[in-house]
């Protein structure tokens, strides 16, 4: 019969096979037409959706309009095709379903109206819009708590600084009972360190330059509205009213690079760190200039350059900076487990080429085990020129991933970070709830350059050294998601109101 005809239609793999059998089954019953287009058009605003949560691991609202205002430049999407697909029939063969039964029992479109409606229900980006309208605007006080943040009088020490985005590498992966002996040289490290284990992720904070911005201003980055200009191209400064970390290690005479594998254009990451004291910067464009191009070829994996080949790129330049008197921060960016396909290094596989897998637990143990080596041929370089040398590792968002143990208590929406470098911290734990924003006056404070009189802030953080209450600890995680998706003036303050 036609109706059992459907069932091969959803358990072949192959794509093709699918929708030629999906088609098939409705080959003969009466469509109901026009009526169908409701339908249609509901299944098609859920494939960009369904696109994104298989990609990311969640629909983030605010990352997509930031994305959509400032561009995709230098991206290369071809490595979610697979993603893509699977959007696409999924949606696809879900409309072609509810039709097909609808004809198939006869019910003159009856079927049509409610499935349309369920399939606009589950649809985030309406789901959202539909709340901003029915909820307004949230009462917020978050453009009140912005802090500049006051620097000690005092001269402190200048030491040399690294700091290394762990992509994607939250705390869940140094779980034991849901990850094994996975993080356990991570773990290790982060025991000769100041630790902090309960930083959450707030709104605007949940991607790369997002939790870069957070990590080194204490700020989210709040959604702008609707605005018809698009790419960082048409943009000169990037939030010029907030002081950032790469402000103050200009002003202390620091010699500041930003290192990435991909093209640092895309989202506006160069802009930021122009704007912001980091006028020198290693990416994707630098490397092929500076590599053999076997070694580029062997090294690419998508649109990125592995993390073998980022951290060759910052061992070359902390070879430079090290030669000069002056301090030095060397902030790196790394790809590896990105997401539902994560990569593998060179130096991970047998034949000597970057690779992506599905096998995230390779991709993080890869990272850890070349972001170790790294920091270990630091230290070994600062103390033979008898430099001091601090050391920070986090991760820069949590982990895209949906498949993947969300970790038990004390890992589970926890991201990493680990300050390296005090040997009076060594061991230390702080375990009181935080965000990403919280990092850069802890930071500062953990530095040594923040006045501790009234406690250290920065943006809308809290120093974690400090007993002064986080934003997380006065509304809580919920309230706070809704001041920041929501406040306007926040945005503003934040944008120098560029519109």
């Amino acid at each position: 019969s036609d109706l059992l005809r459907w069932r091969p239609a959803l358990s072949l793999s192959g794509a093709g096979q699918s929708l030629a059998l999906a088609v098939d089954a409705v080959d003969g019953i009466a469509l109901p037409g026009l009526a169908a287009l409701p339908l249609g058009l509901a299944a098609a605003l859920l494939v960009p959706v369904a696109f994104v949560a298989r990609s990311f691991g969640r629909v983030d609202m605010i990352a997509i309009a930031f994305h959509r205002e400032f561009g995709l430049q230098g991206a290369d999407l071809s490595a979610h095709r697979p993603e893509l697909a699977i959007a696409l029939l999924s949606c696809g063969l879900t409309a072609l379903a509810v039709i097909g039964l609808d004809g198939q029992l006869g019910l003159g479109a009856t079927l049509l109206l409610p499935a349309t409606v369920a399939l606009l229900a589950v649809n985030p980006l309406l789901r959202h819009g539909l709340a901003r309208l029915l909820r307004g605007p949230v009462v917020s006080v978050l453009p009140d708590r912005l802090v500049t943040p006051t620097l000690t009088a005092l001269p402190r020490p200048c030491p040399d600084l690294v700091i290394v985005y762990l992509e994607g590498l939250d705390r869940r992966f140094l779980d034991p009972s849901s990850f094994g002996q996975l993080g356990q040289r991570l773990d290790r490290f982060a025991q000769t360190g100041l630790s902090l284990t309960n930083i959450a992720q707030i709104a605007g904070t949940g991607w790369s330059l997002a939790g870069m911005v957070a990590t080194q201003a204490g700020v989210p980055i709040p959604p702008r509205g609707l605005h018809l200009t698009r790419g960082m191209d048409r943009y000169h400064d990037f939030m010029p009213g907030v002081t950032f970390l790469g402000d103050i290690l200009a002003a202390k005479g620091y010699r500041s690079r930003y290192v990435v594998g991909a093209e640092s254009r895309f989202g506006g990451i160069a802009t930021m760190y122009r704007t912001h004291g980091v006028p020198a910067i290693i990416d994707r464009t630098s490397m092929r200039q500076h590599f053999p191009a076997s070694d580029i070829a062997a090294a690419r994996a998508g649109w990125y350059l592995d993390d073998q080949m980022t951290f060759e790129a910052a061992l070359w330049q902390h070879q430079d900076l090290a030669d000069s008197a002056a301090p030095f921060a060397l902030i790196v960016e790394t790809i590896g487990p990105h997401g539902p396909r994560g990569i593998l290094s060179r130096r991970h596989n047998q034949d000597g080429r970057a690779t992506q897998t599905r096998d995230l637990a390779r991709s993080v143990a890869c990272l850890i085990d070349e972001t170790l080596d790294f920091v270990d041929t630091l230290r070994q370089r600062n103390q033979a020129r008898g430099r001091d040398l601090r050391v920070v590792l986090l991760s820069d968002h949590l982990n895209h991933t949906a498949r993947l143990p969300r970790g038990g208590p004390g890992f589970a929406g926890r991201n990493t970070v680990i300050l390296s470098g005090d040997p009076a911290r060594a061991g230390q734990v702080i375990d009181t709830p935080g965000s990403m924003v919280d990092v850069f006056p802890t930071l500062l404070d953990w530095l040594g350059w923040a006045d501790a009189d009234p406690p250290a802030a920065a943006g809308l953080g809290r120093s974690l050294l400090s007993s002064a209450p986080t934003l997380r600890q006065e509304f809580g995680l919920r309230r706070l998601n809704a001041m920041i998706g929501s406040d306007a003036r926040l945005a503003a303050r934040l944008w120098g109101d560029r519109g």
